[in-house]
């Protein structure tokens, strides 16, 4: 069943609204420059940002932002390469495929730098373009 909404009209009566327009918000947002506020930006360059933040806000530990937002990369601490390799696209995809912008993720490499650091390259599939 599709659920039916109910309004009133200018006369008091009411009417059943049978169609909803779903209308994209602008991504416009503050540029944040080295922890300062320096004007605004938009498009790709705010989904550029977006990104940035996400990847460095450990998901669940803090209070201020939902359980949604942000990379668990804590997880990845003490686990081998090999289970780096297998999981990271799929967190990367969870992440950031939170923002409506975002269309997908596709990692094109994985490098091991040394015994407990790596470096993952990626794309970023968005409204915009590619990242």
């Amino acid at each position: 069943m599709i659920p039916q909404i109910a309004a009133l009209d200018n006369t008091g009566n009411t009417t059943v609204i049978s169609t909803i327009e779903v209308q994209s918000q602008p991504s416009k947002t503050f540029k944040d420059n080295n922890k300062l506020i320096a004007g605004t930006i938009d498009g790709i360059e705010a989904i550029t940002q977006t990104i940035e933040h996400i990847l460095v806000t450990e998901r669940y530990a803090y209070p201020i932002y939902p359980d949604w937002y942000g990379m668990e990369l804590e997880k990845y601490k003490g686990q081998s390469f090999e289970y780096l390799q297998a999981q990271i696209e799929k967190d990367l995809t969870e992440a950031l495929t939170q923002d409506d912008r975002i269309l997908s993720i596709e990692v094109t490499d994985i490098i091991k730098e040394s015994i407990d650091s790596a470096s993952v390259v990626f794309n970023v599939y968005s409204t915009e373009g590619v990242i």
